[in-house]
């Protein structure tokens, strides 16, 4: 996450603390639904992580190690906006989506740069 995307996170979690919000809306889906799903984004991370190979470039192996962490991200965090019972958390759920989706495109834009 890049250093405005953590000022605005803080920003956010910061302006929840003061004002006290706390909305509550009905969940789309049960529980059992997210958490099953929840366990299936940590295996594709876990199975993702399993095929990278070690390039010896330091840079190279960074991203490569990063992307199924931050793809990862984004699935939990979908998973979260569309099934949490609380405004705020789904905000900050929409937030990761988008600040974590962004730094997935730089970090192939990078890697991509590098492999020239």
């Amino acid at each position: 996450m890049t250093a405005p995307a953590y000022l605005t996170l803080a920003a956010a979690l910061l302006l929840i603390t003061v004002t006290g919000a706390s909305a509550q809306t009905p969940a789309p889906a049960e529980p059992a639904v997210a958490e099953d799903a929840f366990a299936q984004a940590r295996l594709d991370l876990q199975a993702d992580m399993a095929k990278i190979k070690a390039t010896g470039d330091i840079d190279k192996d960074f991203i490569n190690n990063m992307i199924p962490q931050h793809k990862a991200a984004v699935a939990m965090a979908e998973i979260a906006s569309k099934t949490s019972k609380d405004t705020v958390t789904r905000r900050l759920a929409q937030n990761v989506i988008g600040t974590q989706k962004a730094a997935i495109k730089q970090m192939e834009a990078r890697l991509k740069q590098l492999e020239k």
